[in-house]
């Protein structure tokens, strides 16, 4: 069974006469379509000062909001529709941040901050959707980087005593 949908629950969504279904799964298929269009950041994109005005936590919000926002998006359009270009596109950006060196800003002064686990929730979806179409490597490159750039860098800064960056125990 899939996060939200199995293939029972898609075959249902196909075969349904229901106008208002249809015309909903028409807008996330159209929304999925243009997910396929978003760039997908290298770290020396989201790690540059910008020059904006008081961002502190560079450019990461650039690549963790869109890959949050849209995974659930392609998923499911790669289920109802089984196009790999959708599941592409989720491997190319799971892989992508998985690699990158860390998921923070350099304004923050732990390791882990919103864009952190927005990168998290992205991983999680991805790898719950397609990690049987995915090699061994590619699967180990996205655990081992959520692990270490996502999970860890939480851990310590927010629950585990002794690391925690707050003093609320």
């Amino acid at each position: 069974m899939k996060l939200y949908f199995n293939k029972r629950d898609i075959e249902s969504i196909k075969k349904s006469t229901d106008e208002r279904l249809q015309g909903f799964v028409a807008e996330v298929l159209k929304k999925a379509e243009k997910a396929l269009d978003i760039e997908i950041l290298s770290e020396d994109k989201v790690s540059c000062d910008d020059g904006r005005s008081g961002n502190i936590h560079e450019n990461y919000y650039d690549a963790s909001i869109p890959f949050r926002q849209n995974m659930l998006l392609i998923a499911f359009a790669y289920l109802y529709t089984k196009d790999e270009a959708y599941f592409e596109k989720a491997k190319a950006m799971m892989l992508m941040y998985a690699g990158y060196k860390k998921w923070h800003g350099k304004g923050y002064h732990g390791k882990s901050e919103l864009n952190t686990l927005n990168f998290c929730v992205g991983m999680a979806y991805g790898y719950h959707f397609f990690k049987d179409k995915l090699t061994a490597d590619e699967r180990k490159t996205i655990i081992e980087g959520t692990y270490k750039l996502g999970i860890l860098t939480t851990m310590l800064d927010w629950v585990l005593p002794g690391t925690k960056i707050h003093a609320i125990d």
